[in-house]
């Protein structure tokens, strides 16, 4: 697919808005609508969108189906992997958090199930749950979309939906035993926002009319949302971040108004989204890094005013410590992006999607 920088744009806003959740806290005004929740299913419909859509127009290239399987995997592993393991090992290495009691699971991308299974409190691990997501969707939708005919494939991703939606019903209203808190640390309780993501990609490539199409999909889909919400008292909140991320990205890429592109195609919030990967896997540790900091300072007798009022996260200023914190992020993920993550993009042309 072609380079679309408006996505880019949506990433850096979806990532900010988890930075906003971990460093301002729950029970800062700003976040009144859980922004973190918010940003992560940005990034999952997102991904059912872009992978849905180099999935679709692949298929059934001169390529056979093992063979795009292969490649399509060896060019998330080269994207995913190398800062993810490095930071993996860094972890493990120092210790963090009893991190090599559960490093299967860690390295298993199975991080999601050790997390709702058990009663344990994963600090600063916590944001890993929903990297388990995105590899466990990448390993499973690829197989469905390129070995299904493409008449049924509309059909598996309205079941996909269908099944997200009606797992966390079920939880909810206890029809199902499933005791998963909270529930999207499932897959099948996410699933669903990967499946708004691909339908967008699927009416995108394969449809006319595509914005009528959309525009009934999104009104019947809150339709539901509203039904449910009078019927059983219970707002479905990912179904609806779903469906307006749906509409968002729709608009970003459809529409280029001068004030669309002001807001999603401007430099700083562009270069952000191409990093946002490296600052959503490092942003959390930024409090146990700074606490290092600031004993090190302590035993080297060292006093700068600066770090004497920011070092200590509980009393230093939310908002200095917001700038501070994602000074320090930036400043990492950008060496990330350039040592690592770039070198390793740049071997995916060893796997084209077609010859």
């Amino acid at each position: 697919m072609k380079y679309i920088p408006a996505l880019d744009g949506l990433r850096g806003y979806a990532v900010l808005l988890v930075l906003l959740q971990h460093w301002l806290g729950n029970d800062h005004f700003l976040n009144f609508f859980n922004n973190g929740l918010i940003g992560v299913s940005l990034f999952y419909v997102l991904s059912g969108f872009l992978i849905t859509g180099i999935l679709l127009k692949n298929k059934g290239a001169s390529l056979d189906v093992k063979t795009q399987l292969k490649n399509f995997w060896a060019r998330r592993m080269l994207r995913i992997f190398p800062i993810y393991y490095l930071l993996l090992l860094i972890l493990v290495l120092i210790g963090f958090q009893d991190i090599r009691q559960q490093l299967l699971y860690f390295a298993s991308y199975t991080q999601n199930i050790l997390f709702y299974s058990s009663n344990q409190n994963f600090g600063y691990l916590i944001h890993f749950w929903s990297l388990a997501i995105e590899e466990q969707f990448y390993l499973i939708w690829p197989i469905l979309i390129l070995l299904i005919r493409l008449d049924r494939i509309f059909v598996l991703i309205l079941l996909t939906i269908t099944a997200g939606i009606f797992f966390r019903l079920s939880a909810h209203m206890g029809i199902l035993n499933i005791a998963v808190n909270p529930i999207n640390y499932h897959l099948m309780g996410s699933i669903d926002l990967f499946g708004y993501g691909a339908f967008l990609a699927f009416i995108s490539s394969h449809s006319q009319h595509t914005i009528k199409k959309v525009w009934i999909f999104m009104g019947s889909m809150l339709a539901v949302i509203l039904s449910v919400k009078l019927l059983i008292n219970h707002l479905d909140y990912l179904s609806l971040i779903g469906v307006l991320a749906v509409g968002l990205i729709f608009l970003v890429i459809h529409f280029q108004h001068l004030l669309i592109k002001r807001i999603f195609c401007n430099a700083p919030i562009i270069r952000l989204g191409k990093i946002s990967y490296g600052v959503y896997l490092i942003h959390y540790f930024m409090y146990p890094f700074n606490h290092w900091l600031h004993e090190l300072c302590i035993s080297n007798q060292l006093k700068w005013p600066f770090f004497d009022v920011i070092l200590i996260p509980e009393f230093s200023n939310i908002y200095l410590r917001f700038v501070y914190f994602l000074f320090l992020t930036l400043f990492f993920s950008v060496l990330s992006w350039y040592i690592i993550e770039k070198p390793f993009l740049n071997l995916k042309s060893r796997f084209a999607y077609a010859k």
